[in-house]
């Protein structure tokens, strides 16, 4: 059986980045719902709390390492540059713009509210980054998946 070549492994990165990125989104979101509508959220009393912090950061961390590296990491250099094409590189562009300007709209939120009731600033951290890395992903994922079906 004759090795693949790169261009072909590099297709198939693509292909499977846009049926998984809209599953990260769904399990990104998810794990925010259940921090945030849960009780006592941010204020670490239980040990499920630690563990839902250092989930959140670990997969924040992961998410945020493929939107500005484009992930592939396991694959030779050739094929994460040929992966990370000119159109995939303008998503993950236009997806951490996107990102970026949510989690200021989110910090001018955050500021008014203030004004009124005492908010935490591990909740207010949280709540920016959460909200510019989500953002950010569905962005990426919608033009991956658009990318992915007129090809």
């Amino acid at each position: 059986m004759p090795q693949d070549s790169a261009s072909s492994i590099a297709d198939r990165v693509n292909d499977r980045r846009a049926r998984v990125l809209p599953v990260m989104v769904v399990i990104y979101v998810a794990q925010q719902l259940s921090y945030f509508l849960g009780t006592g959220a941010g204020t670490g009393d239980a040990p499920i709390q630690n563990i839902q912090l250092v989930s959140w950061l670990a997969l924040s961390t992961t998410i945020l390492l493929l939107l500005t590296t484009g992930g592939a990491w396991f694959y030779p250099r050739k094929v994460r540059r040929l992966a990370n094409d000119e159109a995939t590189r303008a998503h993950r562009d236009a997806a951490l713009c996107l990102g970026f300007i949510a989690s200021m709209i989110v910090c001018m939120v955050v500021y008014f509210v203030s004004m009124s009731r005492a908010v935490p600033g591990r909740e207010a951290v949280h709540l920016v980054m959460s909200v510019g890395i989500a953002v950010a992903l569905v962005k990426f994922a919608i033009l991956e998946r658009r990318a992915a079906r007129h090809d």
